[in-house]
């Protein structure tokens, strides 16, 4: 099913969820807000987003759109929602760079990304304040090394970087990370000695997570060290 209108008119509407349905064509936006909005078109068959229509975000502190087919690039308006605490994406087909205003206005505490085409390297300032927690950009194709301004991000409690093209020593500045429980950087050109991975893997703490966690946090320690998890040793 298509929706006729881009644009809902009631601007009263607080919570919209269409999602698990078959609705595909562009997903439709509640106009101009005076409430603050959750937004929900998950799972569903939608292929673009209105022009423009981040600026009908203005409330909004919830938006999913995953699991859908939208393609092409996410405008440096979105930044413009400035109440959003949680974006998820994942699962859909954009492309492109990262608005960097993302991290950097510091109002998201969730950004989920995974499983789409977003490329290039990450580039941002941190500023006073970093809300995030969750920080979900696995397999896209990210190049670049890790930034290490990540480490302004106090509350970071899920990293997940794994299967992109990340080239760089290993991190252990995210031992800084006191919240950090969850570290994804699995298949990617990441290369240091074992010891500050140690030093890092002593700080997570296992018992809190669910089986499927454990078994992606890290590469298991060998006494060649983090390169030869990546591929990059003999």
């Amino acid at each position: 099913m298509e929706l006729s209108s881009y644009f809902l008119p009631n601007m009263q509407l607080q919570t919209l969820d269409l999602s698990y349905n078959n609705l595909h064509g562009k997903v439709p936006i509640p106009g101009h807000p005076t409430y603050r909005q959750l937004l929900d078109y998950s799972n569903n068959i939608f292929s673009s987003t209105p022009e423009n229509f981040s600026w009908c975000l203005s409330q909004t502190a919830y938006i999913s759109f995953a699991r859908n087919n939208i393609s092409g690039q996410l405008p440096d308006t979105i930044c413009r929602a400035r109440m959003l605490e949680v974006l998820d994406l994942s699962y859909n087909n954009f492309s492109g760079l990262i608005p960097p205003c993302l991290i950097e206005d510091g109002h998201l505490g969730l950004l989920n990304l995974r499983e789409n085409r977003f490329e290039g390297a990450l580039s941002f300032v941190t500023k006073n304040r970093c809300t995030l927690q969750t920080i979900d950009l696995h397999g896209n194709k990210i190049e670049g090394p890790l930034p290490r301004l990540l480490s302004n991000c106090s509350e970071l409690e899920v990293i997940d970087f794994g299967n992109n093209h990340i080239a760089d020593t290993f991190p252990s500045w995210l031992g800084k990370l006191s919240n950090l429980h969850v570290v994804v950087l699995r298949s990617n050109q990441f290369c240091h000695s074992v010891e500050p991975y140690v030093t890092l893997y002593k700080k997570i703490d296992l018992k809190n997570f669910s089986q499927v966690y454990r078994s992606l946090i890290l590469p298991q320690i060998t006494s060649q060290g983090f390169c030869a998890q990546n591929g990059l040793m003999d």
